[in-house]
Order: structure tokens, then C-alpha cells, then sequence
């Protein structure tokens, strides 16, 4: 059994972005349910509870560092979000990565994608055509 994590969750988008890295804003969220615990319901809006909003800076210049890393280190498709729990004394615990995770409307790379005005339709259209180019078929496409 490992030692429960208790904090803030924060969720910290990255698009591989024509082979240049580009992070998104953090988001930070909060559940409604016991011990802040995050469900794959609340999450996919079948269930209520999660409050999702873009993250103030501070924390974020270190949780930017360590996803950066992560994403140069495991050379991912197309994008990933990488989820950390800061505890309330300030220190930073890696959850896990997502590689090609939600891309629905009320995902949080949508919510980050938005906030810097990168519509939901747009994000998805940047997506498609940086896989296209990626896997350098472009050429069959248009």
C-alpha cells in the first residue's frame, strides 16, 4: 500500500508542435469528492465535482521544467498532459503522462488550449495536421 498524496492536482498540457515543444498553460483542479480524489467519471463529465481552471504562475515555472523533461525524454506523438500533486507544504509528485488523452471540449488541453485562444476546433485541426506532418505524409492529403 502506498502513502496517499493530499494537495492540488495540476494537469500540464504539452503539444509536440511541428517537432518544436509547446507547453500550454497549467491547469489546476480540484474535486469535490473525500481526500480531493479525482474519478475517471468526473473527469469525462458523467459525474459532477471537478473544477478545473487555468493555474496562477506560481508552481508553474517548475511543473513547466519537469514536463518539458518528460516529454523530451519519452519523444511522444502528437501531444501529452502530465499530472503532479503539489502537497500544501509546496512539494511536487509526479502522478503519471497521458499520451493522446481526452481531447473533448471540456478536456483540461482544451480548457489550456482556450486560454491562450486556441479554440477546441483549432487545437484539433493543429493536432491532425502536426501528425500529418510528422509522419511526413502530407502528400497524400492534399
Amino acid at each position: 500500500m502506498e502513502e496517499a498524496v493530499c494537495g492540488t492536482s495540476y494537469s500540464q498540457p504539452i503539444l509536440w508542435n511541428y517537432g518544436k515543444p509547446l507547453l500550454l498553460p497549467l491547469v489546476k483542479e480540484k474535486s469535490d469528492n473525500m481526500g480531493g480524489i479525482i474519478t475517471n467519471g468526473q473527469k469525462r463529465k458523467v459525474e459532477g465535482g471537478l473544477h478545473r481552471e487555468i493555474a496562477n504562475k506560481e508552481g508553474s515555472d517548475m511543473l513547466s521544467e519537469y514536463t518539458k523533461k518528460i516529454f523530451d525524454s519519452i519523444d511522444p506523438t502528437d501531444y501529452i498532459r502530465v499530472d503532479y500533486m503539489i502537497t500544501d507544504d509546496g512539494r511536487p509528485f509526479f502522478l503519471e503522462f497521458n499520451i493522446c488523452g481526452n481531447l473533448g471540449s471540456h478536456a483540461a488541453i482544451a480548457l489550456s488550449a482556450n486560454s491562450v485562444g486556441i479554440s477546441h476546433r483549432d487545437l484539433v485541426k493543429e493536432l491532425v495536421y502536426s501528425s500529418i506532418s510528422r509522419n511526413n505524409s502530407v502528400y497524400g492529403f492534399f
